[in-house]
């Protein structure tokens, strides 16, 4: 008598068992993504704290000036051109005492009822 592995109907169910998929896969795969996703979750988290603490230490807020004099030495108009010599003082007040503020170039200009009247100006630092 045939041994029961031996018969045509044994064999091809035997193959038929070891090409199919077990479905274990697809979970190791969907296992991986989770923690993918976890690990860029907590760095973004991370990030985001870093920030927070960094701001809640520093409390950064904008610094602020104060025009102290204004002093008008000429003001010429000849034909369409107005000309116009000023001398300014101007304090710049830095509320933050843990940051410094530091600049390239400083310029300037005035304005009469929110029209420029003089070419912006280079401050020397």
């Amino acid at each position: 008598s045939p041994s029961p592995l031996t018969t045509p109907n044994a064999t091809a169910t035997a193959t038929k068992m070891t090409a199919k998929d077990c479905g274990h896969h697809k979970d190791e795969e969907k296992e991986k993504l989770k923690k993918i996703l976890a690990a860029v979750l907590a760095a973004i988290f991370i990030i985001l704290l870093a920030i927070l603490i960094i701001w809640a230490v520093l409390k950064p807020s904008k610094p602020r000036f104060l025009l102290q004099d204004a002093t008008v030495y000429g003001f010429n108009v000849t034909g369409p051109t107005l000309t116009s010599v000023l001398q300014v003082t101007v304090q710049a007040k830095n509320p933050n005492d843990k940051i410094g503020i530091y600049y390239d170039r400083l310029t300037s200009y005035a304005t009469y009822h929110d029209q420029q009247i003089t070419l912006p100006t280079g401050i020397p630092l």
